[in-house]
């Protein structure tokens, strides 16, 4: 049975836009939504607590894509989270963005369906046992797979990332990797370091022991790369645009 949500700030049943930044050196536009239907025992976002009071309306959204797209230009629109696939006006901007010509990459854990129109999917995916999948994110593992396996054969581009959580998951990235291999061995694959969070239990791994896995990795995959950065090494470079 999966668990309940309510717990998790991100775990909303409502979910909305909420912020949007641009870089101008991809000419890319990032659309956040709030909310997430998992609730991760590892998820970054338990290093503080999200701070979500505005709401942006989609009229707000698709304001900011014709202006943004005229004076800038835009080559591609990043959909992000927590989890955009339960936005309920995701599908707007997608056909917005289409009418544009505008190229539009999906970040998601998979587990609803790959909405029509996405030309890339970035699929997060951490465990490769059900069990251990409903106990640790609260949702099954094996819808996640029948819709990578449906967005690949639709066309659509796709790329796999994990984080490796030691003692936790070293050998279901090694099977989440010969799972990727039966469906094409070039799909790349990006193993992210584990960034400890409040109340949980793993320690982050050292860059010796990340690059030992991505090197089994590569014996499977073709294309695998891997990053181990601290919380406070992340920065972006984009600026706000909304709020």
């Amino acid at each position: 049975m999966e668990v309940a949500l309510n717990m998790y700030p991100w775990g909303v049943n409502e979910s909305f836009f909420f912020k949007v930044t641009y870089s101008k050196e991809f000419k890319r536009l990032h659309i956040y939504s709030y909310g997430c239907n998992f609730n991760c025992k590892w998820c970054y976002y338990r290093l503080k607590t999200p701070v979500c009071s505005k709401r942006l309306h989609i009229d707000e959204i698709v304001r900011v894509v014709d202006e943004v797209h005229y004076k800038y230009g835009i080559s591609k629109i990043h959909l992000l989270g927590g989890e955009p696939t339960i936005n309920p006006d995701l599908d707007k901007v997608i056909e917005l963005a289409k009418s544009y010509g505008i190229k539009i990459k999906l970040f998601t854990n998979g587990y609803n369906e790959i909405p029509k129109g996405v030309d890339e999917v970035n699929i997060s995916i951490r465990l490769m046992d059900n069990e251990k999948h409903i106990k640790y994110t609260g949702r099954a593992l094996y819808p996640i797979l029948n819709n990578l396996i449906n967005a690949y054969n639709e066309g659509i581009r796709i790329y796999v990332t994990t984080i490796y959580i030691p003692d936790l998951n070293y050998n279901d990235i090694l099977k989440l990797a010969e799972f990727i291999s039966r469906i094409d061995p070039n799909i790349p694959l990006h193993i992210i370091g584990y960034i400890p969070v409040p109340k949980a239990p793993w320690r982050k791994p050292s860059n010796y022991e990340m690059l030992a896995l991505a090197n089994r990795c590569k014996k499977i995959l073709r294309n695998v790369t891997w990053s181990n950065v601290s919380a406070d090494d992340i920065r972006y470079s984009s600026i706000k645009i909304l709020p």
